[in-house]
């Protein structure tokens, strides 16, 4: 069993609906942390509203579960 040191480090990035105002953005974002509680995060960057290479039409949703 692998001990917290050895833990692999993985990021996570958050693309948003644009037409979400600050304060549900804000929420979504503090639903997020409060998943990953038990989780050491060890940088966060907000780099705010960019344009991405190509519009996404359709959004879509994946549910993880680990033990």
């Amino acid at each position: 069993m692998l001990g917290l040191d050895a833990m692999r480090a993985y990021e996570l990035i958050l693309v948003a609906k644009p037409s979400l105002t600050e304060a549900l953005r804000k929420k979504m974002i503090a639903g997020i942390k409060a998943l990953l509680k038990d989780l050491k995060i060890v940088k966060e960057n907000e780099v705010g509203q960019k344009t991405l290479a190509y519009k996404i039409k359709i959004l879509r949703h994946l549910l993880l579960r680990t033990k």
